[in-house]
């Protein structure tokens, strides 16, 4: 009971039931509310800024954080060859 439309997409046929029709006419309601609502998405230029800038205090949080563990632990290895060295200093000059 179904024919083929021009788009590729089945609707109902010339002999359909007031039910098939009517369901037909829910579905397409639907199709073209989810259409309108990406188009829609996709021309909401605020969105699209907002998110990108979202996006981007995340990303700059992260490598700030990564920056902060990386010189933290430089600076413990710093502290250890200080050590080591001031170390290595005072043995030997005892001997």
């Amino acid at each position: 009971m179904t024919d083929r439309l021009h788009n590729g997409a089945t609707g109902p046929g010339p002999d359909a039931t007031i039910s098939e029709l009517e369901s037909d006419i829910e579905r397409t309601r639907q199709q073209l509310g989810e259409t309108i609502d990406a188009l829609g998405a996709k021309l909401d230029v605020k969105a699209q800024l907002r998110s990108s800038a979202d996006q981007a205090k995340t990303n700059l949080a992260d490598a700030a954080t990564q920056a902060t563990r990386t010189a933290a632990s430089y600076w413990q290895e710093i502290a250890v060859l200080g050590t080591t060295a001031l170390a290595l200093i005072i043995v030997w000059r005892r001997y």
